[in-house]
């Protein structure tokens, strides 16, 4: 799915220095605590793919496309968008309880419709007479969901502290870059938290992990200059995106 963040641009790249560690090293699980669009995920080649993610709206869209995509709507207004904020604005201070719009209906929205796919905070993507940017990401969201990797991906709603991972399971991490614009529902992460939880996993588990900025204690496999990172409707950076690995074992 088109996403913020994702990683559409370099997965060609990173994808098989991922899967060639999996098989050579008979990795059975793979865990992408950071999901987003799962455009890293549905890429794996392993027999069970776990994914999460802190956004309700986000988790319950990637299930609803696995169970039933022809129940995500085909298209949205700027009424719908409207309505779908002002529920996830509600729902926010609810703990997300009792919505009066699927979950799924206000992410289809939420990321089918936000300009950049970056969530609400965004603002609206007009359609205009030569596209409509809903129903672009819907078809893109839609091819996805077909392929069998997508279908057999467990997905779940929380943070990445909370996921369950059982030792030798690969793990992959494309947290929210540091010196960037949050976006979704992560605006306050915390980078000293993460990096002690990944130095405590990597005692049990390999770990690859994609970031911009040097990380001291992890070994850089891959890079790439000159990859535009949108920052808002008019501004456009060029960044170096990297690869790191780490496992303690």
């Amino acid at each position: 799915m088109v996403y913020m963040g994702s990683k559409n641009k370099i997965v060609s790249s990173i994808i098989p220095i991922i899967n060639n560690y999996i098989k050579e090293n008979n990795i059975k699980t793979f865990v992408d605590p950071f999901c987003g669009g799962a455009n890293v995920a549905d890429k794996i080649e392993c027999n069970e793919i776990i994914c999460s993610d802190l956004s309700p709206t986000l988790i319950a869209l990637h299930k609803q496309a696995q169970d039933d995509f022809s129940l995500i709507p085909e298209d949205g207004s700027r009424d719908y968008w409207d309505n779908a904020y002002k529920e996830y604005k509600r729902l926010r201070k609810t703990n997300w309880v009792n919505p009066k719009i699927p979950l799924y209906e206000i992410g289809a929205i939420e990321w089918y419709s936000s300009y950049a796919r970056g969530g609400f905070p965004r603002g609206y993507a007009k359609t205009t007479p030569k596209r409509n940017y809903f129903k672009e990401v819907r078809q893109n969201h839609y091819l996805q969901s077909q392929s069998e990797n997508y279908k057999k991906i467990k997905f779940s709603c929380c943070d990445y502290r909370e996921i369950e991972i059982e030792p030798n399971s690969l793990i992959y991490l494309d947290p929210p870059y540091k010196n960037t614009k949050p976006y979704g529902i992560c605006s306050n992460f915390n980078y000293e938290e993460f990096y002690n939880w990944i130095k405590e996993k990597a005692i049990t588990n390999p770990i690859f992990i994609s970031e911009q900025n040097e990380i001291d204690g992890f070994d850089l496999v891959w890079s790439k200059d000159g990859v535009l990172r949108s920052m808002s409707k008019d501004n456009y950076v060029s960044a170096c995106e990297k690869l790191y690995f780490i496992d303690k074992r």
